[in-house]
C-alpha cells in the first residue's frame, strides 16, 4: 500500500504531529508499505525542497514547502508531488493551528480539493476547536465557532473515505455534527531500553540516595511539560501519604522540556514540600534515558486531563513502560462524561504491548483496509 501523509511542518523534534507522523510512516515502511510525506505550512524551511528522513535507519521521503511560500504554488507543487507518488491513501493530519497562526484555515478550506487527485482520504483529527468550556472567554468561543465551521466544510470538501481522532470526548463532538470517526489512541515514541546503570547511579548521586537502600524509596515522576492546573500538588501529597503509610520516603523525578512557568512551579513544589520529599528534573533526555526512568519509577503522573488522555504520548510511553499512572487532572466535558469514562476503563485494561507505534500502525491499517464499514457522515 502506498500512503502519503499530509502535514503541516515536519521538522524533526519541534512538532508533534510531525513527529507522531515520522514514527508512524517508519513502522508502515517496515511492514513492507510505501510512505512519503509533505509538509503544507512548514515553518522551519526557507525554500522548497524534497529530502529522506531518517528515523532507525529508515528513509521517509518528503516534501517541505515553506509557510511563506504564495499559496498558488503551494497547492500546485503539493498536487505535483500526490500524482508523481500516486497514493493508494492520502492522510491528513489535521490540526487547525498547522495551516494558520491563529487556527482558522480558511486558505486551506479554499485551496483543499486541488490536492485531490483520485487517492482515497484518511483524516485524522489531532485538535478539533477551542472555547467548548463554558467557563472559556468569548473571544475563545467565537474562534471555536469558526474553527468547527471550517472543520465541517473541510470534511464535506475532501469526503474522506475514513476519519479517526484521538480520544473519545473528540468523537462524541465530531458525532454530534454528524462527522462518524473511529479512535486511533496515540502511541509511545519511547521504545522501552535496557537499564543502563551508569544513568541510575548518576541519578541516585543527584538525589543523594544510597543505592543499597533504594528498598525505602517511593519513586514518583512525570514525563513532559508541567501544566499549572494538573493538580500535581495534590497528586504529590497523596503519594506522600501512601509512602509513609508503607514505612518509605518519596522521590519526584522530572524529565523532559518544561517552560519557565513549569520551572517556577517545581520550586514552589519543592518548597512546600521541603524535606518531605526529594525533587529532581533532568531536563531534556535522549530516548534511552527516559526509558529507563520510566522503568524505575513506581508511579507516573500524567500531567494531561483524563478527557484527553489517549492523544497523549506521554501516557502512552508510561502505559507501554507497564507503569502505573496517576491522573489528578479529572475534568470531564460532563456532557460526554459517561462516555468517555467507559471508554478510558476499557482502554486502560489493554496489555502495555497495545501502546507501542507497532501495534497502532497495525491497526491504522486495518482501519484503512476496511473503511467502508465506516461511513464518515
Amino acid at each position: 500500500m502506498r500512503i502519503l501523509f499530509l502535514c503541516g511542518s515536519l521538522e524533526p523534534g519541534c512538532d508533534g504531529v510531525g513527529d507522531y507522523t515520522r514514527l508512524l510512516a517508519s513502522e508502515l515502511i517496515k511492514m513492507g508499505h510505501q510512505a512519503s510525506g509533505i509538509a503544507l505550512y512548514d515553518n522551519e524551511v526557507k525554500n522548497i525542497g524534497e529530502e529522506v528522513q531518517e528515523r532507525n535507519d529508515i528513509g521517509f521521503p518528503v516534501l517541505r514547502i515553506p509557510v511563506s511560500y504564495p499559496i498558488k504554488k503551494r497547492f500546485s507543487t503539493a498536487r505535483h508531488f500526490i500524482q508523481m507518488n500516486k497514493p493508494d491513501w492520502v492522510s491528513f493530519q489535521y490540526v487547525p493551528y498547522s495551516f494558520h497562526n491563529k487556527g482558522i484555515p480558511y486558505i486551506l478550506f479554499k485551496n483543499i480539493e486541488k490536492l485531490k487527485t483520485g487517492s482515497k482520504w484518511h483524516i485524522m483529527f489531532h485538535e478539533l476547536w477551542i472555547g467548548t468550556m463554558k467557563k472559556c472567554p468569548v473571544k475563545h468561543k467565537i474562534v471555536g465557532y469558526l474553527q468547527r465551521r471550517l472543520l465541517e466544510a473541510i470534511v464535506k470538501k475532501v469526503n474522506p473515505e475514513l476519519i479517526t481522532t484521538t480520544n473519545r470526548l473528540y468523537q462524541c463532538m465530531l458525532s454530534e455534527y454528524k462527522i462518524n470517526s473511529k479512535v486511533l489512541p496515540l502511541f509511545s515514541n519511547i521504545s522501552v531500553s535496557q537499564i543502563d546503570m551508569t544513568f541510575y547511579k548518576k541519578v541516585f548521586h543527584d538525589l543523594s540516595i544510597n543505592y543499597e537502600n533504594l528498598h525505602e524509596w517511593k519513586f514518583i515522576g512525570i514525563f513532559g511539560s508541567l501544566h499549572l492546573d494538573s493538580n500535581l500538588e495534590e497528586a504529590i501529597e497523596e503519594q506522600l501519604h501512601q509512602a509513609e503509610a508503607d514505612n518509605k520516603q518519596l522521590a519526584f523525578i522530572g524529565v523532559g522540556k518544561v517552560n519557565e512557568r513549569g520551572e517556577k512551579e517545581l520550586m514552589r513544589l519543592k518548597e512546600k514540600f521541603g524535606s518531605k520529599v526529594k525533587f529532581l528534573h533532568l531536563g531534556k533526555q535522549p530516548a534511552e534515558n527516559v526509558s529507563n526512568l520510566l522503568q524505575l519509577l513506581d508511579v507516573g503522573i500524567s500531567c494531561t486531563p483524563l478527557q484527553y488522555i489517549t492523544r497523549s504520548g506521554v501516557y502512552a510511553a508510561m502505559k507501554l513502560h507497564d507503569l502505573k499512572v496517576v491522573v489528578p487532572n479529572v475534568e470531564i466535558n460532563h456532557k460526554y462524561q459517561k462516555d468517555i469514562i467507559v471508554y478510558n476503563e476499557k482502554i486502560n485494561k489493554r496489555p502495555k504491548e497495545s501502546w507501542s507505534a507497532a501495534y497502532i500502525s497495525d491497526k491504522f491499517l486495518n482501519l484503512l483496509h476496511y473503511s467502508h464499514d465506516s461511513v464518515t457522515y
